[in-house]
């Protein structure tokens, strides 16, 4: 689905999709009503790293409050609280890539609820990434990439990819092999070590196109490693965060391939720093999904996807 617009950057619709200025609603409610009809939506945005279930969640919220919303009054809500919800859903799904704007409208004026992905066709072996990459190039198509350990995926993953997802055509999103992140990050770490999980995660948002293990190989030069890689992908759309250390290093080589760095929005994320929340008890107690059946959920994705072939081609100690 392309975009066209005039001296427009982008090349897919944006995704942003709200039916009325949330501010306006805050300031009319006041501050403490719209933290307290908020705080459950913002607890699962905050503190439930699993992207998949979120997006199951908003989808069904949204959907309910929009096709039921007999049900909320029947609860105990005015229409007021249900316009609140619906806003607040519909501004922290589309601005994470949980939830499209294209679908919030599906769901708003066609009664629909969200569309299945089919997250297992977005898995590929490196070749086969690699060849896809040269028929996208020939059709003038542009390719875009995140990559890192995303150990666990977050809702900082999903609104990075949100905010690349509009100025390619097709949205990869690499991984490191786990012997990668052992080096970079500590003997402790992947935490999550399922990376087929991890993948499955990132694939389960409308944002991703493609998940892919990167070919990082032992004892390489690493700036020349990822050169090749986006060499290889024809690269044209890099996203990071500015406070990823290589950030700079990340423009200089977009301008030379003639490409650019999109970077996530005024919000801060980290793995590492969600990983210690999962430790910390008082979070850990308030989030819907603590770090033992965050492992078991992994553990469960990671073994369908196993099973299902999805890793057999990638390098040896992925």
């Amino acid at each position: 689905m392309s975009f066209q617009q005039e001296a427009s950057p982008f090349r897919r619709t944006p995704l942003y999709f709200h039916s009325q200025d949330y501010m306006e609603v805050k300031e009319m409610v006041g501050q403490e009503r719209w933290n307290f009809l908020t705080a459950d939506l913002l607890k699962v945005y905050f503190l439930d790293p699993s992207l998949e279930t979120m997006r199951l969640i908003f989808g069904n919220m949204l959907w309910e409050l929009y096709n039921k919303p007999q049900e909320a009054r029947d609860a105990g809500y005015d229409e007021l609280d249900i316009l609140i919800s619906i806003m607040v859903i519909q501004q922290l799904a589309t601005d994470s890539g949980i939830i499209l704007g294209q679908e919030v409208e599906r769901i708003r004026d066609q009664g629909e609820p969200l569309p299945f992905i089919d997250t297992a066709s977005k898995y590929s072996t490196w070749h086969g990434l690699i060849l896809q990459a040269k028929e996208w190039s020939a059709k003038g198509e542009v390719a875009g990439l995140g990559h890192g350990a995303m150990d666990p995926p977050h809702v900082g993953h999903g609104r990075l990819a949100a905010r690349i997802w509009p100025y390619c055509d097709h949205l990869v999103i690499g991984f490191d092999p786990n012997w990668y992140v052992k080096e970079r990050k500590g003997e402790d770490r992947p935490r999550f070590p399922q990376l087929a999980w991890r993948m499955w995660e990132m694939a389960s948002l409308p944002t991703v196109d493609k998940v892919v293990v990167l070919p990082l190989r032992r004892g390489q030069d690493e700036e020349e490693e990822f050169a090749e890689i986006y060499g290889d992908l024809g690269v044209k759309v890099l996203g990071t965060s500015k406070d990823n250390k290589y950030y700079p290093k990340y423009v200089e080589r977009m301008k030379q391939m003639g490409g650019l760095v999109v970077t996530e929005g005024p919000l801060r994320w980290s793995s590492s720093k969600l990983v210690g929340d999962l430790s910390d008890e008082e979070i850990a107690s308030r989030a819907l999904l603590d770090a033992d059946s965050i492992r078991k959920h992994a553990e469960s994705v990671h073994q369908k996807a196993v099973s299902l072939g999805y890793l057999k081609d990638y390098i040896e100690d992925a």
